[in-house]
C-alpha cells in the first residue's frame, strides 16, 4: 500500500451574464456548508461550494442537484431569469442501527463490492474533465494556491499498481484559472503529495483492495438514513512490516444497490522523513496525518467518479528550522466527453501539477475563492 507519502523539492473577478451563485447553509445551525456537490442532471456541468458555502454556476434550462453525504439533496429548476440565492439544506435523519454493529461484516460488503465492479460503476474508456486545486499553507500563511482545468483518460478507470503510472493515468492541463506560487526554493513551499498516492486513490479499487487485506477491523457504528448505510470503522495495515492505523474512517453503501458512494480514509498521525528531491537536504515529519476522499454520483444506470480530496498536515524539520505544513488538493468532475488525449498533450504525472503551471495569474474562478485566497491572489 502507498502510505500518505511527501516529497519536498527545494482578481478580482467579475461574474459573467448568465452565472448564478449560491450560498449552501444548514437549516439548523445556519453556517455554510462546504464541498456541497452542484450539478446539472443532463449535462453533468458543475462545481463545489467554498469553505464559506458559496458556489456559482454558468445557468442552464435545466434541473440543478445540490447533493452533500448527511445532507437531503436538494433539485432546483434554474433558467436566464435565475441570479443569486441562499439556499438551507435539511440534515438527514439517521438511526443507530444497533443490532448489525456488532454482527457487521465489512470486508463481506467490500467483497461483494469487487465482485461486482463493472456491474456497478461506469469503467468506460471516457474523457472526465475535471477541476484541480490545490492550496498549501505554511505556518499560517497561504504559499501555494492554483485551479486548473484539466482532462483525465483511462482505459476501465481501474488502478494497475504493477503498471507505470504514466501508463495507468493520462492527464492533459487544459488552462489554468489563475494561481499564486510562492518561491517553490524557499524552505518547504515546495512540499506536495507523491503524484503515485494521489493518483492511486483516484481509483476505488485501491480502498476496495487494502480494506480487504486490513487487519483488526472495529466497527464503531452503523447508521443508516434512507439512501444509505453509514460505516464508521478502524482498521489497520501493514507496510514494510510497520503498522499503520486508521481511525474513524467512512464508507457510505447505497441501500438499494450495495454499492459504495463514498469512502474516507483518515490516517492516525505517524513520523517519517526523506531526503529533498532538488537539494537532496535531509528532512524529518513530525505528526504526519492526513484523510482522503472519494465520492461517486449516478451515471447511465451505475456509478460514475465525482470528486476526490486530499489533506494533510504535518510539521517539516530540516536545517534546524521546522515548518507547519498544511495541503490540500482536489479533483471535481465537472463534465464528461467522448475520445482519447492526444499523446502530445499528455503531461509526466510523475511530476506534479505546479511545474507546469505559471506562477501568478489572475483569473476566472469556477470555485468562488474566500476572501483570504483572493487577497493572495491579488497580491
Amino acid at each position: 500500500m502507498r502510505l500518505l507519502v511527501f516529497i519536498l523539492l527545494f482578481t478580482a473577478t467579475a461574474l459573467h451574464a448568465q452565472v448564478a451563485e449560491f450560498t449552501l447553509l444548514d437549516t439548523s445551525t445556519k453556517q455554510p456548508i462546504s464541498n456541497v456537490e452542484v450539478y446539472y442532471a443532463n449535462s453533468l456541468n458543475g462545481t463545489i461550494t467554498n469553505e464559506e458555502g458559496k458556489a456559482k454556476i454558468a445557468l442552464e434550462n435545466d434541473t440543478l442537484t445540490l447533493s452533500h453525504i448527511g445532507y437531503v439533496t436538494k433539485k432546483i429548476f434554474t433558467d436566464k431569469t435565475f441570479a443569486k440565492a441562499t439556499i438551507y439544506l435539511n440534515s438527514q435523519e439517521i438511526q443507530l442501527d444497533e443490532v448489525v454493529l456488532y454482527n457487521f461484516d465489512l470486508k463481506k460488503k467490500v467483497k461483494y463490492v469487487l465482485d461486482n465492479y463493472f456491474k456497478l460503476y461506469d469503467t468506460k474508456a471516457k474523457i472526465l474533465e475535471c477541476t484541480y486545486r490545490e492550496k498549501m499553507i505554511r505556518n499560517d500563511t497561504l504559499r501555494r494556491l492554483y485551479q486548473i482545468q484539466l482532462d483525465w483518460w483511462s482505459k476501465n478507470y481501474v488502478y494497475q499498481p504493477k503498471e507505470l503510472l504514466n501508463k495507468n493515468v493520462q492527464i492533459h492541463l487544459k488552462n489554468t484559472d489563475y494561481s499564486k506560487i510562492s518561491n517553490l526554493e524557499d524552505g518547504t513551499n515546495s512540499a506536495f503529495f507523491k503524484p503515485a498516492f494521489i493518483f492511486q486513490y483516484l481509483h476505488l479499487n485501491s480502498y476496495l483492495v487494502f480494506l480487504y487485506n486490513a487487519k483488526n477491523i472495529q466497527i464503531k457504528k452503523v447508521e443508516k438514513d434512507k439512501e444509505h448505510t453509514i460505516v464508521t470503522f478502524d482498521y489497520d495495515i501493514i507496510s514494510n512490516k510497520e503498522i499503520i492505523q486508521f481511525a474513524n474512517s467512512v464508507i457510505y453503501f447505497d441501500n438499494t444497490t450495495n454499492a459504495i458512494k463514498r469512502i474516507a480514509f483518515t490516517q492516525k498521525p505517524i513520523n517519517g522523513g526523506g531526503v529533498s528531491e532538488k537539494k537532496k537536504i535531509p528532512y524529518k515529519t513530525i505528526n504526519n496525518k492526513g484523510t482522503w476522499e472519494l465520492t461517486f454520483t449516478s451515471y447511465n444506470n451505475k456509478l460514475l467518479f465525482s470528486s476526490f480530496t486530499a489533506k494533510m498536515s504535518c510539521m517539516f524539520q530540516y536545517q534546524n528550522k521546522q515548518d507547519y505544513v498544511n495541503i490540500e488538493q482536489s479533483f471535481l468532475r465537472t463534465g464528461v466527453t467522448k475520445g482519447q488525449i492526444k499523446k502530445n498533450d499528455r503531461i509526466d504525472v510523475e511530476k506534479p501539477f505546479f511545474e507546469y503551471v505559471t506562477p501568478h495569474k489572475q483569473g476566472e474562478a469556477k470555485f468562488l475563492l474566500t476572501k483570504e485566497e483572493q487577497d493572495f491572489i491579488n497580491q
